[in-house]
Protein backbone atom coordinates (compact mmCIF):
# COMPACT_ATOMS: atom_id res chain seq x y z
CA UNK A 1 0.00 0.00 0.00
CA UNK A 2 2.92 2.36 0.72
CA UNK A 3 4.33 1.81 -2.77
CA UNK A 4 0.88 2.36 -4.26
CA UNK A 5 0.88 5.84 -2.70
CA UNK A 6 4.32 6.46 -4.24
CA UNK A 7 3.03 5.29 -7.63
CA UNK A 8 0.15 7.77 -7.44
CA UNK A 9 2.73 10.52 -6.79
CA UNK A 10 4.65 9.37 -9.87
CA UNK A 11 1.45 9.43 -11.95
CA UNK A 12 0.67 12.95 -10.71
CA UNK A 13 4.26 14.10 -11.43
CA UNK A 14 4.86 14.86 -7.74
CA UNK A 15 7.43 12.15 -6.93
CA UNK A 16 10.42 14.41 -7.60
CA UNK A 17 11.92 12.13 -10.25
CA UNK A 18 14.24 13.49 -12.96
CA UNK A 19 12.44 14.03 -16.28
CA UNK A 20 14.06 11.06 -18.06
CA UNK A 21 13.31 8.73 -15.16
CA UNK A 22 9.75 10.05 -14.91
CA UNK A 23 9.14 9.34 -18.61
CA UNK A 24 10.53 5.80 -18.43
CA UNK A 25 8.59 4.93 -15.28
CA UNK A 26 5.36 6.41 -16.69
CA UNK A 27 5.71 4.29 -19.83
CA UNK A 28 6.13 1.27 -17.57
CA UNK A 29 3.07 2.19 -15.49
CA UNK A 30 0.98 2.51 -18.67
CA UNK A 31 1.42 -1.23 -19.21
CA UNK A 32 -2.04 -2.81 -19.57
CA UNK A 33 -1.72 -5.07 -16.53
CA UNK A 34 -0.41 -2.31 -14.25
CA UNK A 35 -2.99 0.17 -15.55
CA UNK A 36 -5.74 -2.38 -14.97
CA UNK A 37 -4.76 -2.88 -11.31
CA UNK A 38 -4.52 0.88 -10.76
CA UNK A 39 -7.92 1.40 -12.41
CA UNK A 40 -9.44 -1.22 -10.12
CA UNK A 41 -8.43 0.85 -7.08
CA UNK A 42 -9.97 3.92 -8.71
CA UNK A 43 -13.20 2.01 -9.38
CA UNK A 44 -13.42 0.92 -5.75
CA UNK A 45 -12.87 4.55 -4.69
CA UNK A 46 -15.79 5.59 -6.89
CA UNK A 47 -17.99 2.92 -5.31
CA UNK A 48 -17.07 4.08 -1.80
CA UNK A 49 -17.82 7.66 -2.82
CA UNK A 50 -21.26 6.64 -4.12
CA UNK A 51 -21.92 4.83 -0.86
CA UNK A 52 -20.98 7.93 1.16
CA UNK A 53 -23.30 10.09 -0.98
CA UNK A 54 -26.28 7.78 -0.51
CA UNK A 55 -29.29 8.70 1.60
CA UNK A 56 -28.54 8.94 5.33
CA UNK A 57 -31.34 6.47 6.11
CA UNK A 58 -29.75 3.82 3.91
CA UNK A 59 -26.20 4.52 5.14
CA UNK A 60 -27.21 3.53 8.71
CA UNK A 61 -28.46 0.07 7.69
CA UNK A 62 -26.47 -3.05 8.48
CA UNK A 63 -26.21 -3.98 4.80
CA UNK A 64 -24.69 -0.58 3.97
CA UNK A 65 -22.18 -1.15 6.77
CA UNK A 66 -21.28 -4.60 5.37
CA UNK A 67 -20.93 -3.21 1.85
CA UNK A 68 -18.66 -0.44 3.12
CA UNK A 69 -16.49 -2.91 5.05
CA UNK A 70 -16.23 -5.17 1.99
CA UNK A 71 -15.34 -2.25 -0.29
CA UNK A 72 -12.70 -1.04 2.20
CA UNK A 73 -11.21 -4.53 2.35
CA UNK A 74 -11.21 -4.94 -1.43
CA UNK A 75 -9.66 -1.49 -1.87
CA UNK A 76 -6.90 -2.33 0.61
CA UNK A 77 -6.16 -5.58 -1.22
CA UNK A 78 -6.25 -3.84 -4.61
CA UNK A 79 -3.88 -1.11 -3.36
CA UNK A 80 -1.48 -3.74 -2.08
CA UNK A 81 -1.65 -5.72 -5.34
CA UNK A 82 -1.16 -2.62 -7.48
CA UNK A 83 1.78 -1.51 -5.34
CA UNK A 84 3.42 -4.94 -5.50
CA UNK A 85 2.98 -5.18 -9.26
CA UNK A 86 4.29 -1.67 -9.90
CA UNK A 87 7.23 -2.25 -7.56
CA UNK A 88 8.17 -5.52 -9.26
CA UNK A 89 7.98 -3.90 -12.72
CA UNK A 90 10.07 -0.91 -11.62
CA UNK A 91 12.62 -3.23 -9.94
CA UNK A 92 12.85 -5.30 -13.12
CA UNK A 93 13.32 -2.13 -15.18
CA UNK A 94 16.07 -0.95 -12.82
CA UNK A 95 17.89 -4.30 -13.15
CA UNK A 96 17.57 -4.25 -16.95
CA UNK A 97 18.87 -0.67 -17.18
CA UNK A 98 21.78 -1.56 -14.91
CA UNK A 99 22.55 -4.59 -17.09
CA UNK A 100 22.36 -2.46 -20.26
CA UNK A 101 24.72 0.05 -18.65
CA UNK A 102 27.18 -2.69 -17.74
CA UNK A 103 26.94 -4.21 -21.23
CA UNK A 104 27.47 -0.77 -22.77
CA UNK A 105 30.58 -0.33 -20.67
CA UNK A 106 31.88 -3.76 -21.73
CA UNK A 107 31.18 -2.98 -25.39
CA UNK A 108 32.95 0.37 -25.06
CA UNK A 109 35.99 -1.35 -23.51
CA UNK A 110 36.02 -3.97 -26.27
CA UNK A 111 35.85 -1.27 -28.94
CA UNK A 112 38.72 0.62 -27.32
CA UNK A 113 40.76 -2.60 -27.06
CA UNK A 114 40.11 -3.38 -30.72
CA UNK A 115 41.12 0.12 -31.80
CA UNK A 116 44.26 -0.10 -29.71
CA UNK A 117 45.04 -3.56 -31.14
CA UNK A 118 44.48 -2.34 -34.70
CA UNK A 119 46.77 0.64 -34.15
CA UNK A 120 49.40 -1.67 -32.65
CA UNK A 121 49.21 -4.05 -35.62
CA UNK A 122 49.52 -1.16 -38.05
CA UNK A 123 52.50 0.23 -36.12
CA UNK A 124 54.33 -3.13 -36.16
CA UNK A 125 53.64 -3.59 -39.86
CA UNK A 126 51.59 -6.78 -39.54
CA UNK A 127 48.59 -5.12 -41.17
CA UNK A 128 48.77 -2.11 -43.39
CA UNK A 129 46.65 0.61 -41.78
CA UNK A 130 43.46 1.21 -43.72
CA UNK A 131 44.29 -1.38 -46.38
CA UNK A 132 42.45 -4.39 -45.00
CA UNK A 133 40.70 -6.30 -47.74
CA UNK A 134 37.07 -6.91 -46.90
CA UNK A 135 35.45 -9.91 -48.48
CA UNK A 136 31.71 -9.51 -49.01
CA UNK A 137 29.31 -11.37 -46.76
CA UNK A 138 27.10 -13.57 -48.88
CA UNK A 139 23.47 -13.37 -47.75
CA UNK A 140 21.03 -16.12 -48.68
CA UNK A 141 17.28 -15.75 -49.36
CA UNK A 142 16.31 -16.37 -45.73
CA UNK A 143 18.38 -13.54 -44.24
CA UNK A 144 18.74 -9.78 -44.52
CA UNK A 145 21.85 -7.67 -44.38
CA UNK A 146 21.57 -4.54 -42.28
CA UNK A 147 24.37 -2.08 -41.75
CA UNK A 148 25.27 -1.83 -38.06
CA UNK A 149 24.32 1.62 -36.79
CA UNK A 150 25.39 1.29 -33.16
CA UNK A 151 22.36 -0.43 -31.66
CA UNK A 152 21.49 -4.07 -31.21
CA UNK A 153 18.60 -6.12 -29.86
CA UNK A 154 19.23 -8.40 -26.92
CA UNK A 155 16.96 -11.15 -28.26
CA UNK A 156 18.90 -11.26 -31.54
CA UNK A 157 22.48 -11.33 -30.22
CA UNK A 158 22.95 -15.02 -31.02
CA UNK A 159 21.93 -14.53 -34.65
CA UNK A 160 24.21 -11.75 -35.89
CA UNK A 161 26.78 -12.79 -38.52
CA UNK A 162 29.95 -10.94 -39.28
CA UNK A 163 33.34 -11.52 -40.87
CA UNK A 164 36.40 -11.79 -38.67
CA UNK A 165 39.57 -10.91 -40.49
CA UNK A 166 42.55 -13.01 -39.62
CA UNK A 167 45.71 -11.07 -38.78
CA UNK A 168 47.79 -14.24 -38.73
CA UNK A 169 50.50 -14.55 -41.39
CA UNK A 170 49.43 -16.57 -44.46
CA UNK A 171 50.59 -20.18 -44.74
CA UNK A 172 54.07 -20.48 -46.12
CA UNK A 173 54.88 -16.84 -45.44
CA UNK A 174 57.75 -16.31 -43.05
CA UNK A 175 56.64 -15.18 -39.61
CA UNK A 176 57.74 -11.71 -38.51
CA UNK A 177 59.96 -11.58 -35.48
Amino acid sequence: AYFYNYVTKILDGKAGLPDDTQRVVLSLLNDKTVAKTLNWVDELDRELEKLNKAEKGWQTTSIANQVEQELDLQRSIAESDAGKLARSRISRLRKELKEFGNNGLRISVEIDERRAGKAMLAATGNVAAGKERQEPIVVDDEHFMWKFDGEYWKDELGFYRFKIKSVCPAKGAPARP
